[in-house]
């Protein structure tokens, strides 16, 4: 598995290739992830490491483009004969380096877009993605086996991008743990996780809340997550100019602090305007937390599955899920976690999604054997 950050820094696709490549040595598969060094993992996130064995190398120049030129030495060094390689992410060197890798061993390689060809992430420094595209981004696309959606949308969003590749669609997983604890007191608890962007919709969230919050004084909300572009200041300044009240804002928090910070919530809210799989959803029922995400993430099951509401973009339609679902009992919402947790139990633990992953392997590499024959 060839990525980009390995660090906590890196988030969701962190946890991804964290998950899938244990999992899979635990299934009895060799297996090496290679990765990129940050600040984050030279002071202490590589002793968190529980993935596979993994090469992390220094980059030089823009983060952005990740240009590590140890990458392909690294890949080449006694490792010509992996079987495949999974590429997770795109528009950074790793992509030019594991197409490299493949032409010159005729292997095959398959790649997770991790929700980055989604048309507003796309709209993201697009003179950047045009200029690595012609360099050697669209030239990956094209040599690649296949592809991994974690949904359905995602992979429309792969087809609507011109490539008609087989596309092999499984989840990220998420590890079983134990239900660390359930809301006792007030105030009650409105959480959301994640990276403080303007992608994640959280001033929606945010005047969703000045709307209500009168009317449910016992509860609170909590923001908590890295500000990568701005984002945490514009919101901070939009609660203080508007006089929203009792709203915090935390550093990102990991493991088992998160565990207990969902497991202790009422309720968790997921903004983002596109995700493409959103593992904090997963991770808040996992604690019997019921959700409320908007449409921008692919978690429709959360009505299925009575475990939280799937609802239109928008602050109207965010104030009017949270008045009736702050509304709710606290024991009505914690039933309603534990039907998401029996779900995340019965589909979404990491051994299941590994072994889907395996029959992707496995397609990518039959199709390929009867190519070179």
């Amino acid at each position: 598995m060839v990525a980009g950050r390995l660090s906590t820094r890196a988030s969701g696709v962190k946890v991804a290739v964290e998950g899938l490549s244990r999992a899979l040595v635990g299934r009895g598969h060799s297996v090496r992830v290679f990765g990129l060094a940050d600040e984050a993992w030279n002071n202490g996130d590589s002793e968190k490491w529980q993935g596979a064995p993994a090469t992390v190398l220094r980059t030089r120049g823009p983060a952005r483009l990740g240009y590590a030129p140890g990458l392909a030495r690294a890949l080449g060094d006694g490792n010509g004969d992996f079987d495949l390689v999974h590429l997770h992410g795109t528009w950074m060197y790793a992509s030019h380096a594991v197409e490299r890798w493949a032409a010159r061993n005729r292997r095959p390689y398959l790649v997770s877009t991790h929700g980055m060809l989604a048309p507003n992430a796309l709209q993201y420094s697009p003179w950047n993605k045009r200029l690595v595209g012609v360099l050697y981004q669209e030239r990956c696309f094209r040599h690649a086996a296949a592809f991994h959606a974690t949904c359905e949308r995602e992979r429309d969003e792969i087809r609507a991008y011109g490539l008609g590749q087989p596309v092999a669609i499984f989840p990220n997983g998420i590890d079983r743990v134990p239900v660390v604890g359930s809301p006792q007191e007030t105030p009650r608890k409105l959480v959301a996780l994640g990276r403080l962007h303007s992608i994640k919709g959280l001033d929606r969230l945010i005047g969703a809340w000045g709307i209500v919050a009168s009317d449910f004084p016992d509860w609170e909300l909590t923001i908590a997550g890295p500000d990568t572009d701005g984002t945490g200041h514009h919101l901070e300044t939009m609660v203080a100019a508007n006089g929203i009240p009792r709203v915090s804002f935390r550093e990102p928090i990991f493991g088992g602090e998160r565990d207990h910070v969902l497991a202790n919530a009422d309720l968790f809210a997921l903004t983002s305007l596109t995700e493409n799989f959103a593992l904090t959803v997963a991770e808040a029922l996992i604690q019997e937390t019921p959700v409320i995400s908007t449409k921008g993430a692919p978690w429709s099951g959360l009505e299925t599955h009575g475990c939280g509401w799937w609802i239109d973009h928008g602050v109207e339609p965010l104030a009017q899920t949270l008045r009736q679902a702050m509304a709710m009992p606290r024991e009505a919402l914690r039933e309603m976690g534990r039907s998401g947790r029996a779900w995340m139990l019965d589909e979404f633990i990491w051994d299941a999604v590994a072994a889907r992953a395996e029959t992707a392997y496995r397609d990518v590499l039959a199709t390929a054997g009867n190519a070179t024959t």
